[in-house]
């Protein structure tokens, strides 16, 4: 084994480690960021600077791109792009659906990617032309048309002028797909975008750490993923997301591409 080989293992480990504290948690108080929407927790800033530390003593030459705290530094060779709790909401509320995403780049490639649900214990991971895999086992996207596929999608609920045209293609989508699904977590859809869970899932506006480590996933379980205009999406900058098989990617953004 490498040495970035074992630091990846190293860094699986870690988030391991930050999923087992958060099934401990307890007195779950919220603060809002920007409206009743926009939730950090306690443990969304815990969570976040316990992967930091960690990783910084990993891998001591990399820089952070996270969503709390406004840590934004996308200078370093390696960069780590990290959702401490992706998925806040249903996390406040004992939900059971949330994930720790982290992503990392390097050279502005993206290298590896893993999502981890503790509350399921679903652990997905793809390192750069090795493929995808969950728990272990190496997953590729469905083949199904979109009439067969589940559609999964988010609702931005951030930017609400985003709204009215989020929910307008969902409920469109349902005469030309099996069913829709919305889950509150782009990073946990993202792979089940991978694992053949669902067919497709699109959200019109998403943060790069909402998105970046389940992009590395999809393309290595043989999907695709654009924004709605059909372009490869910056993974250090907010973007429209598309992913799912190539087909039934395909037949959304017939329907739905800008």
């Amino acid at each position: 084994m490498n040495q970035i080989e074992t630091q990846l293992e190293q860094c699986k480990s870690v988030i391991l480690e930050a999923g087992s504290r958060l099934l401990t948690s307890d007195d779950i108080s919220v603060e809002e960021k920007t409206d009743y929407t926009n939730l950090v927790t306690k443990y969304d800033k815990a969570t976040q600077q316990f992967l930091i530390d960690a990783f910084s003593q990993i891998m001591d030459d990399a820089t952070f791109l996270c969503e709390e705290e406004d840590v934004a530094d996308t200078s370093g060779r390696y960069v780590f792009i990290i959702d401490p709790i992706d998925g806040t909401a249903n996390f406040t509320k004992y939900y059971g659906h949330s994930a720790i995403s982290v992503a990392l780049a390097r050279e502005g490639k993206l290298l590896w990617g893993a999502v981890y649900n503790p509350f399921t214990e679903d652990f997905f991971e793809a390192r750069a032309g090795e493929g995808a895999y969950y728990n272990g086992k190496r997953i590729h996207v469905s083949e199904d048309r979109l009439k067969h596929s589940l559609v999964a999608f988010g609702t931005s609920p951030y930017y609400r002028e985003l709204r009215n045209e989020s929910f307008r293609i969902a409920l469109d989508v349902m005469d030309h797909a099996l069913d829709i699904r919305r889950s509150g977590s782009a990073a946990l859809d993202l792979c089940y975008a991978a694992c053949g869970r669902c067919g497709v899932f699109f959200e019109l506006k998403l943060s790069p750490w909402d998105f970046a480590a389940g992009m590395l996933i999809v393309q290595e379980a043989g999907g695709k993923i654009t924004d709605i205009h059909g372009n490869t999406p910056n993974f250090t900058a907010k973007s429209s997301i598309v992913a799912g098989n190539k087909g039934a990617h395909q037949e959304f953004l017939n329907l739905y591409g800008k």
